[in-house]
């Protein structure tokens, strides 16, 4: 990872991930601030959100990766492929 002694950073997220980066970040030395990206309540795609994480993990789970890249790119590859899914057909 590059160095970032010194440096300022707002990690968004208040979730499990956006925990661990700050948690990384400030190991590193960075000068770190967490914040939500807004209020809990009015996180209206959240339910949506939360169920492309659990997919996208499910996917993973039996899967290693030696470097942070390589799960980027494997995440990256998840996302594609579920955002160029035709939508279900619905009534009305």
């Amino acid at each position: 990872m590059g160095s970032f002694e010194g440096q300022r950073v707002v990690v968004v997220g208040l979730g499990a991930s956006g925990l661990a980066a700050a948690r990384v970040l400030r190991e590193e030395g960075a000068l770190v601030r967490v914040t939500e990206a807004r209020e809990r309540e009015t996180l209206g795609g959240e339910a949506g959100v939360q169920v492309v994480q659990r997919w996208i993990l499910a996917r993973l789970r039996k899967r290693r990766f030696f470097s942070l890249a390589e799960l980027n790119t494997a995440i990256k590859e998840l996302l594609v492929w579920l955002n160029e899914r035709p939508f279900k057909k619905l009534d009305g």
